[in-house]
């Protein structure tokens, strides 16, 4: 995570990032990207050009050497670590649920547990609001607002699956209806 402690290593980051997803990008190309001045950009390319980490392919256009692919490798891997376990944080106070109906980012929701799912819709007393926005039948993420109801107690019924033999399904069904 130390790419997101300095500034320097930050810039380095996101236009070693660019070059690489977009070898075709030039220094004027990333600072309006990126936010920053033609001049400040420029400082930071030499930079990387000495230290190895960039070559020049023809003015104004650059590649990233095997020196910056490697860096940005060990930094991707510290911020996929970092990043998974904010997300892991941020998750595990969140719900996905099934949304009945359109819902909107922020919409007020009640969410419940119904035929082994979980379900969410739009509704002014919910018990949630919507992190995401989802069409009918699709994931939406719920940070909850207040009580959910747990699932009621239930069966479960296990079945082995008879054979293709002549007859054998007659059992399944038979089986299946007595529950």
């Amino acid at each position: 995570m130390n790419v997101l402690l300095s500034r320097k290593d930050t810039i380095r980051f996101l236009i070693l990032s660019e070059l690489m997803v977009n070898p075709e990008c030039n220094q004027r190309d990333i600072a309006k990207k990126l936010g920053l001045t033609p001049q400040a950009i420029s400082e930071h390319f030499k930079e990387m050009v000495s230290g190895g980490f960039i070559n020049v392919v023809h003015k104004g256009y650059y590649e990233v050497t095997r020196k910056g692919e490697e860096w940005m490798s060990r930094n991707l891997i510290d911020l996929h670590l970092f990043s998974e376990e904010l997300l892991k944080k941020i998750y595990s106070k969140t719900v996905v649920a099934i949304a009945k109906g359109k819902i909107a980012e922020n919409d007020s929701v009640r969410y419940w547990f119904g035929d082994g799912y979980i379900f969410a819709e739009k509704s002014a007393k919910g018990n949630g609001i919507a992190l995401t926005s989802a069409e009918d039948g699709e994931d939406v993420l719920i940070k909850p607002t207040g009580s959910f109801e747990p699932p009621e107690k239930g069966e479960i019924i296990i079945v082995k699956v008879p054979g293709v033999a002549e007859g054998e399904a007659e059992k399944l069904t038979s089986i299946c209806s007595e529950s």
